[in-house]
């Protein structure tokens, strides 16, 4: 099993869309990593502040980077950037590929992920392998039997009550279908 970085670099582009109606690129990057909704706002009442279009008023968010398929549409709920944000540092890339895997929203996220996930494997037949001998299914199996054990068809057959997603670090993250 190999481990999982948790370091997060969740950031979204904030855009004028004054300033953007009006052919002119202006925004921001906004490193999301510990902040509260209100200090979210703040950075883009910002933004819109220092529009070169008076009276900026609206804004979307253009682009982000490290919420892993998370963030759907331009106006995303501010307090799901932050929960998102938060879950994705505290867990790294594996929480947000399994919110964006079972379309989840905030809520009930860090629970739901707590209990499906499976760890950060080199491959989805390893994480058989290995479990199959921490639980003792192979403790009464004698040697010479184990290695005539077709791992390839064990995982095959567990696949269908998990998934996998292939992880940034290499191997595959392991989650159960819940």
């Amino acid at each position: 099993m190999t481990t999982t970085q948790t370091s997060a670099d969740c950031r979204v582009y904030i855009a004028c869309l004054a300033a953007y109606n009006a052919g002119v690129l202006h925004g921001k990057w906004v490193d999301v990593d510990g902040l509260t909704v209100d200090e979210l706002q703040e950075e883009i009442n910002a933004v819109l502040a220092a529009s070169p279009e008076e009276g900026a008023e609206e804004w979307a968010i253009h682009d982000h980077e490290g919420f892993h398929g998370l963030i759907k549409g331009e106006w995303p709920d501010l307090q799901e950037v932050c929960t998102f944000a938060e879950l994705i540092a505290e867990h790294g890339e594996a929480v947000a590929i399994y919110g964006a895997h079972i379309g989840a929203d905030a809520d009930g996220l860090g629970d739901s992920f707590q209990d499906a996930y499976c760890g950060q494997w080199d491959s989805f037949q390893e994480y058989v392998e290995q479990t199959c001998d921490d639980i003792g299914y192979l403790e009464n199996v004698p040697e010479h039997i184990k290695f005539h054990i077709d791992w390839e068809s064990v995982a095959r057959e567990w696949s269908y009550d998990h998934f996998e997603e292939e992880s940034t670090e290499g191997g595959v993250h392991v989650f159960r279908s819940c």
